[in-house]
């Protein structure tokens, strides 16, 4: 025991500190991440007893949200849990990058890279079980195995899966083809059926299917990150077509998680695969030159760390042990007003009906323990297909003397100004 871990002391080493530097990243730097906000609370509302789609709406298949769930049952339902089970993906996604690099400062590149692209939710579970894919691909591993990871690839986000099955599909090995499909048949039928037993079956595909059309309508947008999206897949099918490497078609099928915002992040996210394996090709023989990209890879770790610190000070740590902020920064003075407000309206009026609208309505209604509903998340193609005629039409049946408890700051391009105007 003691020779393995001398064997592999430098290993652990470089774990830990990638660990370290995730954690600071999350955990002390992090502050109000919508996104982070909404997924964590997703994972909530199933310890509640909840069922998605059926209690509350979602747009993707909801295995990241179960798994999350599961941790947050073992340990304890806080955010920061949350937090650490993403710190804990993301040095993983290193530690598989660094055993694919040959020298330290590709792993620094690789390092910064990463630190510049991530946060808490599905994409960065998605970006996990994309390596994975790509460990046991490389290794000739048990396709049982490469199907199930598929699968849960599907299950997380359904339009960044489907694509994932391309390198499959170009198999020549029918054998190989078999084997993998048969996981991934035999748990849809198993997840149908639950859908079925949930009674929640059209809600999902109404939310994960059939909503996707009101997604890209909303949502959908012609930026240079749309040009910049097109120019890369067809740097990725040029490659492909000369190389012939099952790689490139991986990375066609993961860079599908751009698609419809075309956004800085999700671009970026879409392409790290891509960069990370040109920086692990990346050969420096200037010493130099060595020193100069090692200390410049440090300098830009830093460098995010303190974009990140920028504006701290205004963030408070939760103390309150009892509420699923603790020890987190994700409160600011005016926020804090703002939710004892709301929950003192709330107490008064208990005896009526009161829905929370708006982009931080989770927020709020996470941090007072008050009930999260179909209205708390509105936001512009999260509600199936035609989803603000049918919102419009729940919130024309609710009875007289319910009261809405308005967000109206827009958090994101995704803000459904359309039914904040008819409430």
């Amino acid at each position: 025991m003691v020779n393995k871990l001398k064997k592999n002391s430098k290993d652990i080493f470089i774990f830990l500190i990638t660990f370290t530097i995730f954690i600071v990243s999350l955990v002390i730097f992090g502050n109000n991440n919508s996104d982070q906000i909404w997924e964590y609370g997703f994972a909530h509302n199933i310890l509640q007893g909840m069922i998605p789609y059926k209690d509350f709406n979602m747009v993707t298949f909801p295995f990241h949200s179960y798994l999350c769930a599961f941790i947050l049952k073992i340990f304890s339902d806080k955010y920061i849990v949350y937090l650490i089970l993403h710190a804990i993906l993301m040095s993983i996604i290193s530690f598989l990058v660094y055993k694919r690099t040959s020298k330290i400062y590709q792993y620094l590149l690789s390092i910064t890279f990463l630190l510049m692209v991530g946060a808490a939710t599905y994409n960065i579970f998605l970006l996990f079980l994309f390596y994975l894919i790509m460990v046991f691909e490389d290794k000739k591993g048990n396709d049982y195995l490469i199907g199930l990871l598929l699968t849960l690839s599907l299950f997380t986000k359904q339009s960044v899966g489907v694509f994932l099955l391309l390198p499959t599909l170009f198999l020549n090995n029918k054998s190989k083809v078999r084997k993998r499909l048969i996981v991934i048949i035999s748990i849809s039928i198993i997840y149908m059926i639950y859908l079925m037993i949930t009674k929640s079956f059209y809600d999902c595909m109404n939310y994960t299917i059939l909503g996707l059309l009101d997604f890209s309508n909303k949502n959908g947008t012609i930026s240079i990150f749309f040009f910049l999206y097109l120019f890369y897949l067809l740097v990725l099918i040029n490659q492909y077509r000369k190389k012939k490497k099952y790689k490139y078609l991986y990375y066609i099928g993961f860079s599908a998680i751009c698609i419809p915002l075309f956004d800085f992040h999700h671009f970026f996210v879409a392409t790290t695969p891509y960069i990370l394996d040109m920086i692990s090709q990346l050969k420096i023989e200037n010493k130099l030159f060595l020193r100069i990209i090692t200390i410049y890879s440090c300098l830009t770790i830093l460098y995010v760390f303190s974009f990140k610190l920028e504006g701290i000070n205004h963030y408070i740590i939760e103390k309150n042990k009892n509420n699923v902020f603790y020890l987190t920064r994700e409160k600011y003075p005016n926020t804090i007003k703002i939710s004892h407000l709301v929950l003192k309206f709330y107490k008064e009026n208990s005896d009526k009906e009161i829905y929370i609208v708006g982009d931080s309505s989770y927020f709020i209604s996470l941090d007072n323990q008050i009930p999260i509903t179909k209205l708390s998340l509105i936001l512009y193609g999260n509600n199936g297909y035609n989803g603000n005629k049918h919102l419009q039409e729940m919130i024309d049946s609710l009875p007289r003397g319910t009261f809405f408890i308005l967000d109206s700051l827009a958090s994101s391009k995704q803000h459904n100004e359309e039914i904040h105007k008819h409430i």
